[in-house]
C-alpha cells in the first residue's frame, strides 16, 4: 500500500513540480534576456512593473488556491457541476479583478513615481500592458485549476510549458521590435495564447 501510494504521488507530483519549475525558470530567465537585449536599467523597470502587477491582486490568487481548487477537485468527475462552478468563478474573478485592474491602470502614471521614484517612468508603459494581460491571466487560471484537478498532471505540465515558451518567444520579439514596452505586449500575448490553449483542453474534456 505504501509503495502504491508513493508511486501515485510521484506520478502526480513529478509533472506538477516540473510545471512549477517551468514558471520559475522563465521568471529567472526574463531578466537575463532583458539585460542582454536592452540594458541593466530596463531590468530595474521590469522588476518594478512586475512587483506591482504581482502584488496588487495577490489576494485573489491566494483565495483561488485555498478555496477554488478544493471545490473543483471534489466535483472533477461531474462535468455539469464543474461547468457551473467554472462559470461562477469566472464571474467572481471579473467582478473582483476588473475594477481593481481599471483603477490601477488609471493611476499607474502616479503610482510608479510614488512607490519608487520619478526615474522609474520607463516602467509605466510596461505595467499598463501587464495590467491588460492580467485579465486573460486570471481567467485562464480559473480554467487551468480545472485541468490540474481533472486531467493528468502531464497535461498541466504541457499547458505550463506552452506558456513558458510563448513568454520567452514573444518577449524576444517584443523587445526586438518595440523595446521595453514590447515586454508588456509579450505578457499580454502570452496569456491570450495560454487562455486559448487551456480553453481548448477543457472544452474537449467537459464540453
Amino acid at each position: 500500500d505504501v509503495v502504491r501510494a508513493a508511486m501515485s504521488l510521484a506520478r502526480f507530483g513529478g509533472p506538477f513540480t516540473a510545471s512549477m519549475l517551468v514558471g520559475t525558470g522563465v521568471q529567472m530567465a526574463l531578466p537575463i534576456l532583458v539585460v542582454h537585449m536592452l540594458d541593466a536599467q530596463s531590468v530595474g523597470y521590469y522588476r518594478a512593473a512586475t512587483g506591482v502587477s504581482v502584488t496588487y491582486l495577490g489576494f485573489l490568487i491566494t483565495a483561488m488556491s485555498l478555496d477554488y481548487y478544493p471545490r473543483v477537485s471534489a466535483v472533477s468527475q461531474q462535468p455539469e457541476i464543474l461547468k457551473e462552478l467554472i462559470n461562477r468563478q469566472q464571474k467572481l474573478v471579473l467582478l473582483l479583478a476588473l475594477p481593481a485592474m481599471l483603477g490601477t491602470l488609471a493611476v499607474v502614471p502616479y503610482l510608479i513615481p510614488l512607490l519608487y521614484s520619478a526615474k522609474f517612468h520607463g516602467a509605466v508603459d510596461l505595467l499598463e500592458w501587464q495590467l491588460i494581460g492580467d485579465l486573460f491571466k486570471f481567467s485562464s487560471w480559473t480554467v487551468s485549476y480545472v485541468i490540474l484537478a481533472r486531467c493528468s498532471s502531464l497535461t498541466y505540465l504541457l499547458t505550463e510549458s506552452v506558456a513558458g515558451v510563448a513568454m520567452l518567444t514573444t518577449s524576444w520579439l517584443g523587445m526586438r521590435y518595440f523595446g521595453l514596452p514590447g515586454l508588456g505586449m509579450a505578457f499580454l500575448a502570452t496569456y491570450v495564447i495560454y487562455y486559448g490553449v487551456v480553453l481548448l483542453i477543457i472544452r474537449k474534456e467537459i464540453g
